[in-house]
């Protein structure tokens, strides 16, 4: 009966330091596995917070010195990359400047917002003949996926390796694109840059000119260039034609009717108007006769 009660007594007591190392081994289980889901649990949000464009955060567990750490430190490493590169985005979206990028193999790897705009305009030209063409494909997308458009007239002006210059016809719109080779420190290609720019308004402000030119060159003064749909520079060379041409119609108008005047025998009209130049020359020798 001792012997048994001192087996039993035993094996109780091993039982128990057993269940008490279990429990310990536990613990300490428990402990690490702790240690590493809470720390890396705060290193998913972070990153999915800089998913969003969101760095507002400092990266958790900088201060690690295992490899928790590590991750952590090349998660802020990453950081300050992705920062630099959604402020480009950002310049490039709200820049008016249309830009399109593309990879090695002329495949569009991003289009600026104002060239989404622009396309999104002529997306029904292009649809009319392409019924599955829509501008939020276009990323991932060959160059040849609008430019093999039948409703798209395209001209090569430039290719000598490093720009190339083409002019489409899009609808009513003339569209002059820039491309540039995107060259690697070995001098490899690793994409390209396409600047597009719509010069429908300047091409028609260009015959506007001429049309306004050529009647003044066959003394007609008379037509103005409309400045409805015209800014910047092209405006102010609207504006300064309109003047010259006023001016000069307003003063061989007024000279024709002093000279028509003295051919008439009336002697007592003379030139009124305020000229230089040229102009006020001619005005003093029809006043002086």
């Amino acid at each position: 009966d001792q012997r048994i009660q001192g087996l039993k007594s035993k094996a109780f007591t091993d039982f128990a330091l057993a269940l008490l190392g279990v429990l310990v081994a536990m613990g300490i289980a428990l402990s690490f596995v702790r240690s590493i889901r809470i720390p890396i649990a705060d290193l998913i949000r972070t990153m999915r917070r800089f998913q969003k464009n969101d760095f507002s955060e400092p990266v958790p567990h900088l201060n690690l010195a295992n490899e928790i750490g590590e991750i952590a430190r090349a998660l802020d490493r990453g950081k300050h990359e992705a920062e630099a590169s959604a402020l480009t985005i950002a310049a490039m979206n709200q820049s008016p400047t249309m830009l399109m990028i593309t990879d090695p193999d002329e495949n569009i790897t991003f289009l600026s917002a104002s060239l989404v705009e622009m396309l999104m305009r002529m997306e029904p030209v292009f649809r009319a003949v392409k019924g599955d063409f829509a501008v939020e494909k276009m990323v991932g997308q060959h160059l040849d996926y609008y430019r093999t458009n039948p409703n798209l007239s395209r001209k090569l002006l430039v290719d000598n390796g490093d720009i190339r210059k083409v002019r489409y016809d899009i609808g009513d719109e003339t569209i002059l694109v820039d491309m540039a080779y995107i060259r690697a420190d070995d001098g490899s290609t690793i994409g390209h840059t396409l600047v597009w720019r719509n010069v429908t308004a300047e091409l028609l402000g260009q015959a506007e000119v001429a049309a306004v030119v050529g009647a003044a060159q066959n003394g007609d003064f008379s037509a103005r260039l409309p400045l409805d749909n015209k800014d910047g520079f092209v405006r102010e060379i609207a504006v300064g034609l309109n003047n010259v041409s006023a001016l000069v119609e307003k003063a061989t108008t007024e000279f024709a009717e002093v000279m028509d005047a003295v051919a008439g025998a009336d002697l007592t009209q003379t030139v009124q108007g305020d000229y230089r130049g040229v102009l006020g020359a001619l005005k003093s020798s029809i006043n002086g006769t």
